[in-house]
């Protein structure tokens, strides 16, 4: 147990190196990516990339899988019941076991935005455990349902006037 948490760990925290490599030129910092990536896990994670998704395997069979760029689409068996924005564009998406997170961005204000999510995540049953709004213009949310976890992020300010959402999953092991 000990060892797939710290390779889960490591797969994370590796995974923070790859928004680095994207930007500027992608070609050139491919090869430098991967080889960062090799170095800081021990030769332990293997990278494999197709197009705009990448794939992080550890050696206990561990897997993240993250898609970034534009056109993206939501990972299959999203929940329907998941608040989303009526209007929204998916700039990521990370799959790691049970946890899927997605950001999205939004025209819509960080206001009307979590007053939305509250008011759907609700609707559908879920439980509010988590209501936080911060001077800054921030907020968070966080719900519960049947053995299942969700937390929205709402942040404004982006450098194209768009609010951030971020979206996290996690589904529980029975």
């Amino acid at each position: 147990m000990r060892a797939t948490i710290q390779v889960s760990l490591r797969l994370a925290a590796i995974a923070l190196l790859l928004p680095v490599a994207a930007t500027g030129c992608w070609k050139a910092g491919e090869a430098a990516s991967e080889a960062a990536i090799e170095r800081a896990s021990d030769g332990k994670v293997e990278v494999d990339r197709d197009g705009d998704v990448t794939t992080l395997r550890g050696e206990d069979g561990s897997q993240m899988r993250m898609s970034t760029g534009e056109n993206l689409a939501l990972p299959a068996g999203f929940p329907r019941d998941v608040y989303l924005p009526r209007e929204y564009a998916l700039n990521s998406v990370v799959e790691m076991g049970p946890v899927t997170m997605v950001q999205l961005s939004s025209t819509q204000t960080v206001s009307d935005l979590y007053a939305s999510a509250d008011q759907a995540m609700q609707a559908h049953g879920w439980k509010q455990v988590m209501a936080m709004r911060q001077a800054s213009g921030s907020a968070v949310l966080g719900f519960e349902k049947e053995r299942r976890r969700a937390s929205l992020t709402f942040s404004g300010g982006a450098s194209d006037g768009r609010t951030l959402v971020g979206v996290q999953l996690q589904a529980e092991a029975p």
